[in-house]
């Protein structure tokens, strides 16, 4: 399933991206209306019309923002984040892991563990933010990289979500493989059970 940002209604595509600039604009005038059109509003509007969304979550510097992607998955959030949480399960919906395994611990914010990818490479990766059923954060060899979100959207319906640092723009490609992987992990998940 496609969510509603990669969504486009059939027809002319360009009035429904003149539209959702417009309504862009409109967005970012009632948040501030006595500022000016700045540059990052511009750019905002341009990457949600890409199927990206530039956000700030809670309890991040005000200079850390995250490009996202997400993707409505039609089952329980408790089952997308077994999957999300579950090392072992990395490898079956990460392209770019080929093992995952904690320094004796456990998953929570502070964990430490190493990460292989496809390529052989053991890299140290921490747990930088965690919020159990939630989100989750890391950082790969000292390096901030994905976050993680789940959210219900109904009893049998979920959103999941990944976001990278500004930098990594070209990571979400690799993140809209795995989206891809969870949503079909979790319906085939659903149909076992």
């Amino acid at each position: 399933m496609l969510s509603e940002v990669e969504s486009l209604p059939a027809g002319n595509h360009g009035e429904a991206r003149s539209r959702a600039l417009d309504t862009d604009q409109q967005t970012f005038e009632a948040a501030a209306p006595d500022r000016r059109r700045t540059a990052a509003g511009v750019v905002g509007a341009r990457l949600r019309l890409l199927g990206l969304r530039f956000e700030q979550l809670a309890g991040y510097d005000d200079l850390v923002r995250r490009l996202w992607v997400h993707r409505d998955i039609d089952a329980p959030a408790e089952s997308v984040w077994a999957l999300l949480t579950n090392l072992d399960s990395w490898p079956m919906w990460g392209p770019t892991v080929r093992r995952a395994e904690f320094d004796d611990s456990h998953f929570e914010t502070g964990a430490t563990g190493v990460v292989t990818t496809t390529l052989g490479v053991r890299l140290p990766f921490e747990i930088t933010g965690y919020d159990d059923g939630r989100f989750w954060a890391w950082k790969i060899a000292g390096v901030p990289a994905t976050d993680h979100t789940v959210r219900a959207l109904g009893p049998e319906r979920s959103r999941i979500g990944f976001g990278v640092p500004w930098p990594a723009a070209p990571y979400l490609a690799v993140c809209r493989v795995a989206l891809r992987r969870l949503g079909s992990m979790a319906l085939l998940d659903r149909v076992a059970s």
